[in-house]
């Protein structure tokens, strides 16, 4: 390889890395995305520079070192203490792009697709998008439409509130009482718009992504894996403290502390006129 190659990765990889710094800083990006903007940069700058692409992975490899060198020395951090997941991102990386490498940038003339491609893939890319905004105009159509049935679906909530009763009921311990049905309610709100079969999803994305988000059926915000059975606990241990503060407020009627509560618990997804119809329901169903 020589010396002018070398020069040049090194530029492009000065430029990658600069690119990505600029998402992260701008748009936070993960280390999915991270992985695709690397990928696609690669196959851009092999169409730019095609006599130059036997080892263009080792782009991948300089940006490396040019984030460790601007991570341990101008940033003045350990770049293994503070980048251990980024360094996992790096690894996967360079396997993909080398393989990327040797099976497909090599193989080809060009990367750039000809004109008679080119057509093929506008047209492809059309019947996407009008896919795409189809599937989204009937999604929204199916999330508006539930919001205006689902409180009237009286025997769904009763007969999802007994199965989650015979599954859970074991996992809902509380020194208050009152709170039960206000639990129960929650869970059927949550389980109805994420499903069990979501939430696995949910976690699969946690796994590669790292990010906080929402987890297990009372949709516990967290920074870790949890299952259903530890979000209900947490739940819990949130409804307890904002209940011992509801009922220690004796500005609050008592006959609207519980309706309170909810609406406290809830006040972040605004949806508590809903939860509150499921636990009017509950309570009304454990009265017969």
């Amino acid at each position: 390889m020589s010396i002018t190659t070398i020069f040049i990765y090194l530029i492009y990889s000065l430029i990658l890395f600069l690119i990505i710094e600029y998402l992260n800083i701008k748009n936070k990006t993960n280390s999915i995305n991270n992985i695709v903007v690397s990928l696609i940069y690669l196959i851009i700058i092999s169409g730019i520079t095609p006599a130059r692409t036997y080892s263009i992975f080792l782009v991948i490899i300089l940006e490396l070192l040019i984030r460790i060198f601007y991570t341990n020395y101008i940033l003045e951090k350990n770049f293994l203490k503070q980048n251990r997941n980024n360094l996992k991102t790096y690894l996967i990386t360079i396997v993909l792009s080398y393989i990327l490498n040797i099976t497909f940038i090599n193989k080809v003339d060009s990367v750039f697709p000809t004109p008679d491609q080119l057509k093929t893939i506008i047209w492809l890319a059309i019947i996407i998008f009008v896919y795409i905004i189809l599937k989204d105009n009937i999604t929204i159509n199916n999330i508006i439409e539930k919001k205006k049935t689902f409180n009237d679906k009286e025997e769904y909530i009763i007969t999802e509130y007994a199965k989650l009763k015979n599954k859970y009921s074991e996992y809902i311990i509380t020194k208050y009482q009152e709170l039960i049905p206000i639990i129960y309610s929650l869970m059927v709100y949550e389980n109805y718009y994420k499903p069990s079969i979501i939430r696995k999803l949910d976690i699969i994305k946690f796994k590669i992504d790292n990010e906080e988000r929402k987890l297990g059926i009372m949709q516990i915000k967290t920074k870790k894996i949890i299952t259903d059975e530890e979000s209900i606990e947490l739940a819990i241990k949130k409804l307890e403290k904002i209940y011992d503060k509801i009922f220690n407020n004796k500005k609050i009627k008592k006959d609207n502390n519980l309706i309170s509560l909810i609406k406290e618990y809830t006040k972040e997804e605004n949806n508590s006129e809903e939860v509150i119809d499921i636990y009017n329901k509950i309570v009304e169903f454990n009265k017969k």
